[in-house]
Parts: C-alpha cells; structure tokens; sequence
C-alpha cells in the first residue's frame, strides 16, 4: 500500500450533517440523506463523503460523532439538521486510495501506524470520500497533517 504525503483535496458545494449515531443508524442516515439530495448530487448521487470524529461507547453501545458530506452541483437551501457548506479543503494530507471496502478498517489500521511510527501530527480526523468508478466503490481517504516539524 503507497501512502502519498502532501496531497490536498477539495470541493465546494456541500450539504452537511453532523451528529453522533449508533453504527446502524448511521448507515441508515447515510442512505436516507443521499435518498433526499440525489437531485442535487454530483456523480448522479455515487460521491458521499463522511468523517468520523469520535467514537464512544454508550450502554455498551458504540456511538459515532460523524459527520455526512454530499457534493451537489449547486448552492441549495437546507433545513435543520442539514447545512449548506461553501467548500471543504484540506492540505498537507495523507493520501490513500482502497478499492476494496472490506480492507477499509486494513487501510485505517495501516495509516494510523503510519503516523505513529513517523511522528506526524494529524489535524483532521480521516475524510473517506467514496465514489463508484466502473461499477466499483472505490474510496480516497485524506488525514490532514500539522505541517510544522516539533
């Protein structure tokens, strides 16, 4: 697996949602928001992209604090719990492309080592941005990383 360092990603036009889910409620979230902005999605829909910024256990229960991101072609109006967001930019990142989504948590694993074993300093949590290309789900992932050598 090829790690690129000082990659950067992009995008403006974004409708976002963040809150904290159970593992089964978020992947029916995800479903229902990409259902509701398909109309308005770039890539026919087949571009979401999520962030998981924590992750708690609750009754044992694993909770997530993520965030949901649709690329739509154009600024729309968004009402509660969705907010519109001018553009997402993240520089200095961590690049990984995986092809295969059961390696996903393989490729997380991988990266985190990554940064551990080379000192870096993450300052995003990890952006997956999943997209189909030839009837294949394919994800990019970008870690930002503190530029400055401490």
């Amino acid at each position: 697996m090829n790690i690129l360092s000082e990659q950067s990603f992009e995008i403006k036009n974004i409708v976002s949602r963040s809150d904290k889910f159970s593992a089964h409620k978020f992947q029916e979230v995800l479903m229902e928001s990409a259902r509701q902005f398909k109309d308005y999605m770039i890539n026919n829909g087949e571009t979401i992209i999520t962030t998981t910024k924590a992750v708690e256990i609750v009754d044992s229960e694993q909770i997530l604090d993520v965030e949901i991101l649709l690329p739509v072609s154009y600024r729309i109006p968004c009402n509660e719990p969705f907010v519109f967001k001018e553009k997402i930019k993240i520089v200095n990142a961590l690049y990984v492309r995986e092809d295969d989504i059961t390696k996903l948590q393989d490729t997380m694993n991988y990266m985190n080592k990554y940064i551990l074993d080379n000192k870096l300093q993450p300052i995003t949590s990890a952006y997956l941005v999943q997209s189909k290309q030839d009837n294949k789900m394919i994800t990019d992932i970008y870690i930002g990383i503190n530029p400055n050598v401490l």
